[in-house]
């Protein structure tokens, strides 16, 4: 009975995401966009963009690739291949993620805090997207790989707070809509689970 619920939950994501992306190609922005972009951007500060700037740094794609091949490098050492080709696999749905980008083909906001605008498109958020994916996958691993359950849940949870401070940092500068961010993580959170179904099936015989 919980296999069947977690089963429809999960194609219910499914259609959410579809539907969102749909959705986006056809909307600038969605109901609620501004009004939230322009809330988290209310307490403005020099201190707290700097900080947003650092935390959006994490998804940069220099540093993501670095974290990537660490997360590949490692568990090829501790003889984890089939946690190694996962983490590689990863890089795939996270591709396909950003040029989806010019599928939809929606612009980015125009309440940029920094000098300098991207020139890529908006919707989803690559940097959120990035960050539910790779940090996603920590946290799944961290269940099972983590024996005290203190331990465990304090990795988890700083894991997911570091997920949001991503897509915060991405809205508070200016740089996404908050359905942008909420795009990258709904694709992020089906590409995870495909992927531990993989390594379930196929790569934990490897």
């Amino acid at each position: 009975m919980l296999r069947d619920w977690t089963l429809r939950l999960k194609l219910g994501l499914a259609f959410l995401t579809l539907l969102l992306f749909v959705l986006a190609s056809v909307f600038t922005r969605f109901p609620g966009d501004l009004a939230i972009l322009l809330w988290l951007q209310s307490p403005q500060s020099p201190w707290l963009t700097k900080a947003a700037m650092t935390v959006s740094y994490l998804g940069d794609t220099p540093i993501a690739l670095s974290m990537m091949g660490v997360a590949v490098f490692l568990p090829l050492v501790w003889r984890r291949r089939d946690v190694a080709v996962m983490m590689l696999l990863s890089l795939v749905p996270i591709g396909a993620g950003n040029l989806l980008k010019l599928v939809v083909g929606r612009t980015r906001p125009e309440y940029l805090l920094l000098d300098v605008a991207p020139t890529s498109l908006s919707f989803p958020s690559g940097h959120a997207l990035f960050a539910a994916i790779f940090w996603g996958l920590l946290v799944w691993l961290a269940e099972e790989s983590i024996q005290s359950p203190l331990i465990r849940r304090s990795v988890q949870v700083a894991l997911g707070l570091l997920i949001l401070a991503v897509g915060w940092s991405r809205v508070y500068l200016g740089l996404h809509w908050p359905s942008d961010v909420i795009g990258g993580y709904m694709y992020g959170l089906l590409a995870v689970w495909l992927l531990t179904l993989l390594r379930r099936s196929l790569l934990y015989k490897i």
